[in-house]
């Protein structure tokens, strides 16, 4: 037998979501441009993981030509998605034998 849950209070206020329906509102003031890019960072981070793990090399390099690509002409700032992008593109190059590695400087540059 199942039982329903009674009801409970939260000791917070609860504030419902919102959905931002227009893409180019994500980049309408600094805090949704940056929750944009790490979630974009992370999630790239997951493809260049994958590709590297089924040693798909066509997929790698175009994923790599495109983080290229993105990081080149965005003006980005230290933050855990771009850590975790940096970390997984190193050790990805270091597994697929391409002697390549991306670094973050503080200057807020990517290389």
């Amino acid at each position: 037998m199942y039982r329903i849950p009674e009801g409970w209070k939260s000791n917070k206020p609860v504030q419902a979501s919102t959905f931002i329906g227009n893409f180019k509102d994500c980049f309408a003031n600094k805090t949704t441009r940056s929750r944009f890019n790490e979630l974009f960072f992370k999630f790239l981070s997951q493809l260049i993981n994958h590709s590297a793990a089924e040693k798909n090399r066509s997929l790698y390099n175009a994923l790599l030509v495109f983080i290229d690509a993105y990081l080149s002409q965005n003006k980005l700032t230290d933050s855990f998605g771009i850590r975790i992008l940096q970390f997984c593109v190193n050790s990805g190059n270091k597994h697929m034998g391409i002697p390549s590695q991306i670094l973050f400087h503080q200057e807020n540059k990517v290389q």
